[in-house]
């Protein structure tokens, strides 16, 4: 398939110069960051062919984003069993970790990012078009979301 790929988070994150990741944890580019998906997303809608674009998990939240979106194209939310990513998270030899200092306790974010997702996965079955479930591994995944896109762009049922 030879189709145009957008991913808005690297498109955000060149526009805005966030520099150090850390940058997203202050708060000036936090708003930054939620301005530029929305500026994003506005640009991407003046395309004039097919494309893919990928967001990250808060540019369906965002009313305006998933609006135009929607508008746009079709939406498919590529969803995945909370287990799954949690499998995923612990094969990571680095991980965020937020310690409190009185409890002691720690908070892995990247779990804490994927409990999120798992509370929002209503809002983004209803914002999609279609969806499309990725438990298998990535070499399968990759295999049959190619085929269920040649299904959806040819009309008929992959």
């Amino acid at each position: 398939m030879d189709i145009s790929f957008y991913d808005t988070d690297e498109m955000v994150t060149d526009k805005i110069e966030l520099g150090h990741p850390i940058n997203l944890f202050r708060p000036s580019f936090q708003q930054r960051f939620y301005e530029g998906q929305i500026d994003v997303i506005v640009d991407l809608a003046m395309l004039k062919v097919p494309a893919i674009i990928a967001t990250g998990a808060e540019v369906p939240l965002i009313p305006q984003c998933a609006l135009i979106l929607r508008q746009m194209g079709t939406v498919i939310f590529i969803k995945r069993d909370m287990q799954l990513l949690l499998a995923g998270l612990s094969k990571r030899t680095h991980r965020f970790i937020l310690k409190e200092k009185k409890s002691g306790l720690e908070i892995d974010m990247s779990a804490k990012a994927v409990e999120e997702y798992v509370k929002e996965t209503k809002n983004y079955e209803k914002m999609a078009h279609e969806i499309f479930e990725n438990n298998g591994d990535e070499e399968s995944a990759v295999v049959e979301f190619t085929e269920f896109l040649k299904g959806l762009y040819s009309g008929q049922p992959s």
